[in-house]
């Protein structure tokens, strides 16, 4: 009773409300009992949902560990007052995790448990509804039976905890009116397999609603249920370092750092990281892969960008190569971990060793993946031709540009004859395992093309309508044009792609550059040369012209669009 004139150091009920404010989502939370139940040496974790269309009932968490005494068991609802309190052999440490998770998203806890199979289970529970502003204690554990719709998440020995009265669910800091309980699910699943992915692959059994859990590894080492066929990452970082402990230099502990590279297929050219072009990426959600991992006691305490990490900004290639970084907690207050455990940021000295250690296996990585793409371009303009980035930009930009007036009157045998003889050109040009036949009949889905010819003429190019729907430009690689500027850019790209026969610089040289513009300038010369020995050039050039510089414009932009969108 509280004497007169005393003052309450804090009332309970208001407390419990304040403390419901922990910064847990419903992911962390579910996160608290689970680490409780591995540190009790659990093999198997069972998670049940029970929900509604929009909302979630009640969440049970049961295990097969060692369970608790009935003098103990309350301990377990009791800010503190855990038995693991302060204890840095596993997970867990701050004795308020089960608790905090637990009344972070609903009401009402319950807890069954028993340490031996011969004995009842007891339980206990926490209602915040139920509470006075002046209560003090917890009751003592009473026998109880565990109900029957929760009997198989536990085994012989364990634990149940029961989360009812879920009013507060949270989903990535936002308080949930309308809950997607299957979008929830899933993701919780996942959440699940990359934070305890150490445990899982160790053989440990998590399920959610009788669905086994599959182990991801950010890393891509792993062998997984769902994809037990997958290639392997490639290590280009495994090694470790000691870290001082406290204020004794004498004290130290491990900090292990991993990196490494996705594999190759996967990777092959820009873009491939985008979900809604590539099912590989979407499925093993390579797109989330932008960032970092720190485990604690190997488990997963912290996943994404570390602010002031990484050389420069993080950039779209930074996806197809992952980060992990493990510790003990000997070493919490080295990576600033929240009793939460949710979260994790080195102090400036440790950070800046990580730093050195990652920094050139970060510039590596992202140099390995541009010269892969790199390769991949030089491999698709030999199989494509070199001008179909080009011809694409040009075929997007030819369905608002005016319709042909040339080749309406071609007979469509001979049009037919024309495509084929082009055909034939690309595919000795070219290393195409497609037959001449596939290679006319793409041609001809093709407004406009290019096509590499020699011959002995002066001639730049010359043009074929073969009907209004498709023009080819024969483009004379004997030209001086041909062979000083445009082959020296294409051998300029090949040597940035690695395919190149000499150890020349990848880069054009300042007299290359300038000889490019040159040419450029040179161009435009010559047509205005051309023009002027026509006599009858007023109207037929303006025409030309006008239509020459709208249709470039219009190719210039789909070409700059298109490749910012890649």
């Amino acid at each position: 009773m509280k004497k007169q004139g005393t003052v309450l150091l804090f009332d309970t009920k208001q407390a419990m409300e304040s403390l419901r404010a922990s910064g847990h989502d419903l992911y962390t939370a579910l996160a608290e009992p689970i680490d409780n139940s591995l540190q009790a040496g659990s093999r198997r974790i069972s998670l049940k949902v029970d929900s509604g269309k929009n909302e979630i009932h009640s969440i049970a968490i049961g295990d097969d560990g060692d369970g608790m005494a009935p003098a103990v068991l309350p301990k377990a609802i009791g800010l503190g007052s855990s038995t693991r309190y302060g204890d840095r052999s596993g997970i867990g440490r701050f004795g308020v995790g089960g608790i905090l998770g637990g009344i972070s998203q609903a009401r009402r806890i319950e807890y069954y448990s028993r340490s031996k199979k011969t004995d009842d289970w007891h339980y206990s529970y926490l209602d915040i509804d139920e509470l006075a502003p002046e209560q003090r204690e917890i009751e003592p554990s009473k026998p109880k039976a565990i109900p029957k719709e929760f009997s198989s998440l536990v085994g012989e020995t364990g634990t149940l905890v029961i989360w009812s009265k879920c009013d507060r669910i949270t989903i990535e800091g936002k308080r949930a009116k309308s809950i997607d309980v299957k979008m929830i699910t899933n993701n919780l699943m996942h959440f699940l397999g990359r934070t305890y992915r150490k445990f899982i692959d160790g053989g440990i059994s998590v399920s959610v609603n009788g669905v086994e859990v599959s182990a991801y590894d950010p890393l891509f080492l792993m062998t997984t249920a769902r994809f037990p066929h997958d290639p392997k990452a490639e290590k280009i970082v495994d090694e470790s370092f000691d870290w001082q402990i406290g204020d004794d230099p004498k004290k130290t502990s491990k900090v292990y750092v991993k990196m490494t590279i996705l594999p190759e297929e996967w990777r092959l050219k820009r873009g491939e990281g985008d979900p809604r072009r590539n099912p590989i990426v979407k499925e093993r959600r390579i797109h989330e892969n932008e960032g970092l991992s720190i485990l604690r006691a190997d488990r997963e305490i912290f996943y994404g960008i570390l602010p002031k990490f990484y050389p420069g900004q993080t950039i779209e290639n930074d996806r197809f190569f992952s980060i992990e970084i493990s510790f003990s907690p000997e070493l919490d207050e080295n990576f600033a971990v929240r009793n939460v455990k949710k979260g994790a940021e080195p102090i400036e000295e440790l950070r800046n060793k990580l730093k050195q250690v990652f920094d050139r296996a970060i510039k590596t990585a992202r140099l390995r993946i541009k010269e892969c793409w790199a390769k991949t371009d030089a491999k698709e303009n030999t199989i494509k031709g070199l001008h179909h980035k080009a011809e694409e930009a040009a075929a997007r930009a030819n369905k608002t540009a005016p319709k042909a007036n040339v080749g309406k009157d071609v007979d469509p045998k001979e049009q037919e004859e024309r495509l084929k003889k082009a055909a034939e050109v690309l595919k000795n040009n070219t290393d195409s395992p497609d037959p001449v036949e596939t290679i006319k009949e793409n041609l001809k889905l093709k407004p406009l093309s290019i096509i590499d010819e020699t011959w002995p003429t002066k001639d730049l190019f010359v043009t074929e309508h073969i009907s209004e729907n498709n023009s080819i430009l024969r483009l004379n690689n004997n030209h001086p044009f041909y062979r000083l500027i445009y082959q020296k850019i294409q051998k300029a790209i090949e040597k940035v792609g690695g395919e190149s026969d000499d150890n020349s610089s990848v880069c054009l040289s300042k007299e290359d550059l300038s000889l490019v513009l040159q040419a450029v300038d040179l161009i435009l010369l010559s047509y205005m040369k051309a023009e002027s020995v026509n006599v009858k050039h007023d109207q037929a050039y303006s025409d030309l012209k006008h239509h020459w510089g709208v249709f470039l414009f219009n190719c210039l932009e789909e070409l700059r669009s298109h490749n910012e969108t890649q």
